[in-house]
């Protein structure tokens, strides 16, 4: 997807917070995308999806790179058209990253307040002990069918 496919999406919505929704929707399923493509599916598993973010649990240390794999998800952002800014964190119990799409909002005719530009917080939890059992769940985000482990 590119950014004049997720400008034309949001320019069908009917009001100002649900063009806010396609545009958040769509930068959700590219990190989705990106994240599967970097096999990030191997280390965390999708527990909870909401407005403000994404939620992973970490499932395997073995292969957990979530700073690889935001990277790879700015560069998809970037061959999108966007200019994508990062941001990553590594506390004791979780790490949270940030995707920001400066600029977006402006483009799509809603008001953006420079401080907090439209973005996606990403929180991977670290401890074992608050994961649920896995179930495999398919998730269709903006035309793209992905499989997912989740917990829950």
């Amino acid at each position: 997807m590119l950014k004049e496919e997720m400008l034309e999406l949001a320019a069908a919505a009917p009001d100002p917070e649900a063009k806010r929704a396609v545009l958040g929707d769509c930068l959700r399923a590219s990190l989705l995308r990106s994240f599967h493509e970097a096999e990030a599916f191997l280390s965390v598993a999708l527990v909870s999806e909401g407005p403000a973010g994404l939620e992973f649990a970490l499932l395997d240390k073995k292969d957990y790179k979530p700073e690889r794999w935001l990277f790879a998800a700015k560069r998809r952002l970037w061959f999108m058209g966007l200019d994508p800014r990062i941001a990553f964190a590594r506390k004791l119990t979780v790490h949270q990253g940030w995707v920001k799409a400066p600029g977006l909002l402006a483009e799509a005719g809603i008001l953006e307040d420079p401080v907090e530009p439209l973005g996606i917080k990403i929180q991977i939890t670290l401890s074992r002990d608050e994961i649920k059992p896995l179930k495999v769940v398919v998730v269709k985000k903006m035309g793209l069918w992905m499989g997912l482990t989740t917990t829950g």
